[in-house]
């Protein structure tokens, strides 16, 4: 898999303030939260929102995306590692699990598979992302490649499919090769597939539906 984009850090910094609303919206949407994009843009700029529009659950999965998504764009230089992906997501799960930023440390199933990721072992975890992004594959396949081992992995006790999103998204964007964004049309097409994929753990079938259906740009 090739890289398609190569946009400058300016172009990609524009990429990501135009698709805010869009990536956030997305992710939501994912996690079930039954929001119009129109109300998210509202939240995000901190509009008043009736609590008969939104409930309290959903407005705090909102919140916690922007925060999770401005932790990254505030520190796009940083190393993409477990330290950054573990701040990813204490501000996604941040008080919606037992622990938000830190390994689960006990046994997770996942709805509708009868895979069962093992409990993350630290060391391992840093070996397996260090192993990805150091690899030979382009940045586009790196990205969609941690995303889907991130999501397969299980590595905290809620918000792993956001979690991963977001690291995707720091990597892309820091070197300017676009953003990952599911549209509405491909959400249920996106859980087939990575059903799929925790079943299989094939990442051909799952990156390829991901780079040609997800991948976003100007």
């Amino acid at each position: 898999m090739k890289d398609c984009f190569n946009y400058t850090r300016e172009e990609s910094i524009s990429l990501a303030e135009k698709l805010y609303p869009k990536l956030i919206y997305s992710l939501a949407k994912i996690e079930g939260v039954e929001a119009s994009l129109l109300d998210i843009q509202n939240i995000l700029n901190e509009n008043n929102i009736s609590s008969e529009i939104i409930n309290e659950h959903d407005l705090e999965v909102i919140i916690n995306l922007k925060n999770a998504w401005n932790f990254v764009l505030e520190n796009i230089d940083l190393n993409l590692n477990l330290d950054f992906i573990s701040h990813i997501n204490y501000y996604v799960s941040m008080n919606h699990s037992l622990e938000w930023g830190k390994l689960r440390s006990g046994e997770v199933g996942i709805s509708g598979v009868k895979f069962r990721p093992k409990v993350p072992i630290e060391d391992e975890v840093t070996i397996n992302i260090t192993k990805i992004l150091d690899s030979e594959l382009s940045t586009t396949e790196k990205a969609l490649r941690l995303m889907l081992w991130g999501c397969r992995s299980q590595l905290f006790w809620d918000g792993n499919k956001r979690t991963s999103i977001l690291a995707a998204n720091k990597l892309l964007l820091s070197k300017g090769k676009g953003l990952l964004i599911v549209n509405d049309e491909y959400i249920n097409d996106f859980n087939e597939i990575l059903s799929d994929f925790y079943e299989t753990n094939n990442y051909f079938k799952a990156t390829e539906f991901l780079q040609d259906k997800c991948l976003v740009v100007f």
